[in-house]
């Protein structure tokens, strides 16, 4: 799975890496975490890989382990809302 970042909410102005937050909230923006719990750099071409399981019906599925958290941006904070988009495309062979 890869993730388009500029296609949703964008990168957040002050660190690339996060995702833009749209909201009243400032000082945040919005970070993905792998399955190691790794901050992912959402303006590179970081994806999460992960393998097909056959079952026995002639199909496959896939467990897909991510998170999502606020990461201050730097910016003075002030509360409120605090949303994003991030499309995403699958890739599978």
């Amino acid at each position: 799975m890869r993730f388009v970042a500029r296609q949703g909410s964008g990168l957040d102005n002050l660190d690339q890496k996060l995702l833009r937050a749209t909201g009243a909230a400032d000082g945040v923006g919005i970070g993905l975490l792998n399955a190691s719990n790794q901050l992912m750099d959402l303006s590179g071409n970081e994806t999460i890989d992960t393998p097909l399981v056959k079952d026995g019906a002639d199909g496959a599925t896939a467990e897909i382990n991510f998170g999502a958290v606020y990461v201050l941006n730097g910016a003075t904070t002030n509360p409120g809302n605090a949303d994003g988009f991030l499309p995403f495309v699958m890739d599978y062979e």
